[in-house]
């Protein structure tokens, strides 16, 4: 997605995200993102649990642009009922060329609502990426009983 800056496509910011659970980073800077997952599909055993159930992860945020740039960019969080969490400030370097930033922003939701959550990055005031992601709540399901082969062949 085109970042706010100026229209000239070599001073142009373009930036990508994505959601995932966990994040390794070799000794020479390479990074391997872990399970890739926008939706989370929670069992809660009771209703208590949610009081304390928590959902985290990685916002990994990669900026690319063929010039240079000094960035100030806030990532947040809109709830599915409109309520803002955030923002994070960072302050990104860009040095142009085929050189890029990532940006690893820690993700931790406590007792999450159900629904559509989006994380916007923003430069200045224009929101450059928003990603989804949806939590559900689903029932547990029914414990069954394990069926013997004298139980199947009766029916």
């Amino acid at each position: 997605m085109l970042g706010a800056m100026p229209a000239s496509p070599k001073e142009r910011v373009y930036v990508s995200a994505f959601l995932c659970d966990n994040l390794l980073t070799e000794a020479d800077g390479v990074i391997s993102a872990i399970r890739l997952v926008d939706v989370h599909n929670v069992v809660l055993p009771t209703p208590e649990a949610l009081k304390t159930f928590r959902i985290e992860g990685f916002l990994v945020v990669l900026f690319k642009s063929e010039a240079s740039h000094e960035l100030v960019v806030d990532v947040r969080i809109v709830s599915p009922t409109g309520g803002i969490i955030g923002p994070q400030r960072h302050r990104v370097s860009l040095a142009g060329g085929n050189t890029g930033k990532v940006l690893n922003v820690r993700v931790l939701l406590v007792a999450p609502e159900a629904g559509n959550y989006w994380f916007e990055i923003l430069i200045g005031d224009e929101i450059v990426q928003r990603t989804p992601m949806q939590v559900n709540f689903v029932e547990q399901p029914a414990k069954q009983e394990p069926q013997g082969l004298d139980d199947q062949e009766s029916r």
